[in-house]
């Protein structure tokens, strides 16, 4: 039977590839391997001689099990159980995938939350971080969950949307100490800026054609940008461009994927990393789902650094 002929010579095609590759080796690399080969030989050979016997036994054992089915029957069978092998490497292999992206650690961890116990808990706090947050939006009845029949006056909205802006934090212009939220140097230029907005809020940068103050605004914001990080015309990157984005998320996602997309059209890189410290934005995080970057977290110092 084939598994018997197959046992019975297996060295065969290994002989041929290795006499093949023998003679585009490298002569150092030959010895170095011919050496190997040599301390290993006497090992390789008492471990074929001791697994030999068991290795036929079960070609015979397996010769005998398969005797009695037709050979249609064998190729039948052979088809059935390489397709299950295929679809099972490929179920591995998207899970290794999984796995790559995520992290060994994140992997772990999003396993340990869908044990049924550590299901319930997380269930329970985010149960009471939504009971929150529903409190919130309710506590003054002004909650609209539906579109309403009939329209407000003009008075009536804009009373609504100065009983809802008195609850916010009051903040006085150059006494901001919310990173991230508001920069406000000073009353003049909170009023420049208020003004600034009313000038331009029925603009829209998609049709610069109609609106060019807007794209030329845009130019030189992304022009004064390239000179602070020595692009432009006079520098060796004078080809430099550039887009304006809305936040910072924003501009962290399309950052990441303007890079991922360059190394994959100048270098072929089609497994990209990105490298950051654990106290880089959650965009980050982001981005590496996103456009399927694994995310390797590297530890910060004692000065954060």
């Amino acid at each position: 039977m084939v598994v018997s002929i197959w046992l019975d010579r297996p060295l065969q095609p290994l002989l041929h590839q290795w006499h093949s590759l023998k003679q585009h080796m490298p002569q150092p690399a030959l010895e170095a391997f011919q050496a190997l080969t040599h301390r290993l030989g006497p090992v390789l050979n008492t471990v074929r001689y001791a697994v030999s016997p068991y290795l036929q036994a079960a070609a015979s054992a397996t010769d005998d099990a398969f005797s009695s089915y037709a050979p249609w029957q064998l190729v039948l069978l052979t088809a059935g159980v390489t397709a299950m092998l295929i679809i099972t490497a490929q179920a591995c292999l998207g899970r290794l995938q999984r796995i790559r992206q995520q992290g060994l650690v994140q992997w772990a961890c999003s396993c340990l939350r869908s044990a049924p116990i550590i299901r319930g808990l997380v269930a329970k706090e985010m149960a009471k971080a939504s009971a929150k947050v529903s409190a919130g939006i309710k506590r003054d009845s002004l909650s609209i969950t539906q579109l309403p029949k009939q329209g407000r006056p003009a008075k009536a909205v804009l009373e609504l949307l100065k009983s809802r802006e008195a609850h916010n934090v009051r903040v006085a212009p150059g006494d901001s100490s919310m990173s991230g939220v508001i920069y406000i140097s000073h009353e003049a230029h909170k009023a420049l800026l208020d003004e600034v907005y009313s000038l331009f809020s029925w603009t829209n940068p998609l049709h610069a054609d109609i609106f060019p103050s807007v794209r030329q605004m845009e130019a030189e914001v992304i022009a004064m940008t390239a000179a602070m990080l020595h692009g432009g015309p006079g520098t060796t990157a004078p080809d430099v461009c550039g887009a304006m984005t809305s936040g910072g998320t924003e501009s962290i996602l399309l950052a990441v994927k303007a890079a991922r997309d360059y190394m994959a059209d100048i270098r072929g890189i089609t497994a990209p990393e990105m490298v950051i410290g654990l106290s880089a934005h959650a965009a980050y995080y982001k981005a590496a789902e996103y456009f399927n970057v694994k995310l390797v977290k590297a530890p910060l110092g004692p000065d954060y650094r």
